[in-house]
Formats: structure tokens, sequence, C-alpha cells
């Protein structure tokens, strides 16, 4: 059984996880033909073989060929194509 205190410092240690999470990026990555990104601020540039993106935790400059945002909604961002590098630029663009 857990004594109050315990039960206390679990939901401390919850409440700043989520508050950390919460002002982070999210990235996933599946392999080198697709990634998702959340926390989008907004598309710094845009072309077939380099994106870049504005997130909350700074910038992610994405290399490839053949890339294309097949989802912009909101804060998430899903891109497609052959990865081939993924950068963070810590809010430099």
């Amino acid at each position: 059984m857990k004594t109050k205190k315990k039960y206390h410092e679990e939901r401390q240690f919850w409440s700043k996880l989520e508050t950390a999470v919460g002002h982070c990026a999210m990235l996933e990555v599946h392999g080198n033909r697709e990634l998702l990104l959340s926390g989008c601020r907004g598309i710094v540039d845009y072309d077939s073989e380099k994106i870049v993106v504005n997130t909350i935790s700074g910038s992610v400059m994405i290399h490839g060929q053949n890339l294309c945002l097949s989802v912009f909604r909101g804060d998430i961002l899903s891109i497609e194509g052959h990865i081939t590098q993924i950068q963070f630029g810590g809010g430099e663009t």
C-alpha cells in the first residue's frame, strides 16, 4: 500500500514530466521514408530536397530527395520522401 508521501511524490513527478513534454517538439521517424513532427510553429523553407521547420524547441532541418509535406495540421507535420539527414538548429534557421 502506498503512503500519502509516496503518492504525493509520484503525482509531482508526473506533473513535472507532463509540463516538460508539453514544451518540447516530438519527432517520430519511420525508417528513412516518413517523419512525424509535433510542436511545429511554422515552415521556414520548403523544397523537394530540404525542409526547415520552426518548433517550440528550436529549428529542425530535414534533408533528402523527393520530400513533400503530406500532412500539416495545427502543430503536427508529416514529411514523406527519402530522408537522408535530420539537423537540429536550436533556434537558428
